[in-house]
């Protein structure tokens, strides 16, 4: 199946850093290493596993893969994240972020699968036929959850008309991983995501992710099934709980997210970013783990790779 990756530098633009962070001045050189590298690896062991992998990004970020001479690790490399703001024009990236991948699920045509660039798929996406979507896994929505939150308590515009069925959703979705098999369920998303990302009048405030981007991203498509019937499917059985801020349920092999256990279907950097860019011991631990699953999968690949992140 064809993946594509997206990489938008219009959020670090408007402030916001590559781990979520306020940041004000951009400069690409502080892309840091665990995070280009788990790009690297993430296309090349897609390709490798699942089919061919295109990368949607803009001039900014295309030049800087050129200048590390890594653009062939995907078979096809696209610029035009360029023209994202003529597109959506009153969309803040610094709050969505993802923006980018609604852009990309536009251009393409089902079935395909978006993989977020802090993913590593260790093995086949299999599409279950009778899904319309496929996700990484559940979240939970709880009582007192800052995360996912009441419609009433959503800054967007009076004028915004909610889907119907938000009083149905009782779970909602973790998108690192998603599966588009039916084309017209795609289109029915992007669209209620635009018009909801344009009506949005919440402003960056620092936050990783805001309950406006979990709603748009999270729970709309589960609004969307509801409403046309259409069967979803997590690609692992398990449930997020953000607040409390570990898995409430979990498959008989727990999923070790952020582990480079090729056994797993796949390896998430996830939060974990925010933690090893703070802490050195981790991150030269993940560094570690990261080079040696490069050497083992892809020894031809790897002085390139290890010249591109130093």
């Amino acid at each position: 199946m064809k993946g594509i990756h997206c990489f938008s530098t219009r959020p670090m633009l408007q402030g916001r850093d590559i781990s979520g962070h306020p940041k004000d001045v951009f400069k690409m050189i502080e892309f840091p290493d665990y995070m280009l590298g788990t790009l690297l690896l993430s296309a090349l062991q897609w390709r490798k596993t699942n089919g061919p992998i295109k990368l949607y990004t803009d001039s900014v970020f295309y030049n800087y893969l050129s200048d590390k001479g890594v653009l062939d690790f995907w078979d096809d490399v696209s610029c035009d994240l360029d023209y994202i703001d003529e597109a959506f024009p009153d969309i803040d990236h610094a709050i969505f972020w993802s923006a980018a991948k609604f852009y990309a699920y536009q251009k393409e045509t089902a079935p395909f699968t978006c993989v977020d660039t802090d993913i590593v798929v260790w093995h086949p996406i299999v599409p279950d036929a009778e899904s319309a979507l496929l996700f990484t896994h559940w979240e939970s929505i709880e009582t007192g959850d800052t995360s996912y939150i009441g419609k009433e308590d959503l800054c967007v515009s009076s004028e915004y008309s909610f889907l119907s069925n938000y009083e149905k959703v009782t779970r909602g979705l973790n998108m690192s991983l998603t599966v588009f098999t039916d084309e017209e369920f795609k289109k029915a998303f992007c669209e209620e995501a635009i018009r909801f990302m344009i009506n949005s009048s919440k402003k960056y405030d620092g936050r990783y992710a805001t309950p406006e981007i979990l709603y748009m991203e999270q729970i709309l498509p589960v609004q969307l099934a509801i409403e046309n019937q259409k069967k979803i499917t997590p690609l692992i059985e398990c449930m997020w709980s953000p607040k409390q801020f570990r898995f409430v349920e979990n498959t008989s092999k727990p999923w070790n997210f952020n582990s480079f256990d090729q056994t797993q279907l796949c390896m998430h950097l996830w939060f974990h970013k925010n933690y090893i860019d703070k802490n050195l011991g981790p991150r030269q631990e993940y560094m570690n783990s990261l080079k040696e699953a490069m050497r083992k999968n892809f020894p031809n690949e790897y002085e390139r790779f290890i010249k591109a992140i130093n």
